[in-house]
């Protein structure tokens, strides 16, 4: 069965997805790569919300200090709120690239992100990126067709049966001034 590495933000990103990439049939583990979080204690709180689905999970390695090197100083871009500033787009690079990176070394065939139906992020930006990757690395970017409003209602549902932090900001210090 083809493997799948799903990049996860947060689990309840992952909850308003889970149900149309499980009509996939793929084999998946979850990839929680995510230096963007401001404290080490916020990466754990979202990280340890992803052990209520039964999935393999794969840290990759919190590296704050790396993440906002490679802004390659957009930490001083002064546009926090609405996000996709050009240090978001920054961002999403980074964290899209590690999940490639992985999924190579470890013959994964496709690699789908939570990020890529999100509301609040520049998806156009997102999935142009893992369609270069995928072409770059050879493994397929896997993009799913759901409506915002239909994965709102999904993620806020189902993270009420689950009862899971949900939390207001993407986690970066950038993002939780505004």
């Amino acid at each position: 069965m083809n493997k799948c590495l799903i990049h996860v933000c947060c689990l309840p990103c992952l909850l308003g997805e889970i149900d149309k990439l499980r009509e996939l049939n793929l084999n998946y583990s979850l990839f929680f790569s995510n230096s963007n979080m401001d404290t080490l204690s916020e990466f754990n709180k979202r990280k340890d919300e992803l052990s209520k689905l039964n999935y393999p999970i794969i840290i990759d390695e919190y590296d704050h200090g790396d993440w906002l090197s490679s802004l390659d100083c957009l930490e001083k871009d002064p546009k926090t709120y609405p996000e996709n500033s050009d240090r978001c787009l920054a961002c999403l690079k980074y964290r899209l690239k590690r999940a490639f990176d992985y999924a190579k070394k470890n013959n994964f065939q496709y690699v789908f992100s939570t990020l890529s139906i999100s509301l609040y992020k520049d998806t156009d930006y997102l999935n142009k990126l893992g369609f270069d990757f995928e072409k770059q690395y050879g493994i397929k970017y896997l993009l799913l067709n759901i409506p915002p409003n239909e994965w709102k209602e999904v993620s806020l549902k189902k993270s009420k049966e689950l009862n899971c932090y949900r939390q207001k900001y993407c986690g970066c210090e950038f993002s939780k001034d505004s």
